[in-house]
């Protein structure tokens, strides 16, 4: 199987889940190779109790046995059959970190980019006054790989309480109840053809998505007590917004939904009541 191949259904899962554009996700795939815990444990790579890892020596992105089926990564369809559809948006933050490692090595360390610039002179320089028991070098990959979790998280969250207010399990891809629903289109004042709206807060996703704290090691570097400053998380939410093509707020990734089969699915519960 070709490296790419590993990855692609995984990588195709978020693209419709999440409306990413994951063009990048299979440059990345195309340059590493997917490995076991079990097989790393066997080449005495690796310990017992590694759950997911990126290996820089040797180019492997480690998934644990259980997400790996026929030699690819599970998709979000092998999550569904498995009845565990709501566990695999935790499970992508994971794989989305890892993957975004291995990015930070094979192709943001390598560029020549404003980013490139930013992590190597910027938040270097940060890490090291701020935090000089840690390696600055591991610092900023956690800083990276955390904020990659948080952005599977946050989109998750979003998406699910969408469709919920709307009146759709989404993990159950079931519509609420006929009744339920009418109390909903009255609620919302539906009609037919309607839009999603925001009826919560307008989040600005490069706040919501910088990490409270990283682990270098298994210890925690604090980043509640001592924030990131504003401009840095912007700019690195900014990073992976222009890479995998993500909306900068609440506001704007319901406007993505309202181009998205995700809509359509919700508009056919009303199909008999408005």
């Amino acid at each position: 199987m070709a490296r790419v191949d590993q990855f692609s259904d995984f990588n195709r899962s978020l693209k419709n889940l999440y409306l990413m554009d994951v063009s990048h996700l299979e440059s990345i795939a195309d340059n590493v190779r997917l490995a076991t815990p079990s097989l790393l444990q066997e080449w005495g790579v690796l310990g017992n109790e590694v759950e997911a890892h990126y290996n820089d020596y040797l180019n492997l992105v480690v998934i644990k046995k259980e997400y790996v089926t026929n030699g690819r990564v599970k998709n979000y369809q092998d999550f569904i059959t498995q009845k565990e559809a709501y566990s695999f948006s935790v499970f992508a933050s994971t794989a989305f970190h890892e993957m975004t490692h291995a990015d930070f090595d094979i192709f943001i360390e390598e560029n020549d980019s404003d980013f490139h610039l930013f992590i190597d002179y910027t938040l270097k320089s940060w890490v090291k006054k701020n935090f000089k028991s840690f390696s600055s070098k591991i610092t900023m990959h956690e800083i990276l790989g955390y904020t990659a979790s948080e952005i599977i998280m946050m989109l998750e969250n979003d998406l699910t309480n969408t469709m919920t207010t709307y009146g759709y399990n989404f993990h159950a891809s079931k519509c609420f109840s006929e009744n339920a629903l009418k109390n909903i289109a009255k609620k919302l004042n539906l009609e037919k053809d309607f839009k999603f709206e925001n009826k919560g807060e307008n989040s600005k996703y490069y706040l919501k998505s910088s990490p409270w704290s990283v682990y270098v090691k298994g210890k925690e570097v604090d980043l509640l007590k001592t924030p990131l400053p504003k401009s840095y998380k912007y700019t690195i939410y900014e990073y992976f917004r222009k890479t995998y093509k993500l909306p900068k707020d609440t506001n704007e990734f319901i406007q993505k939904l309202n181009n998205s089969k995700h809509l359509e699915k919700v508009q056919q519960c009303y199909e008999n009541i408005l």
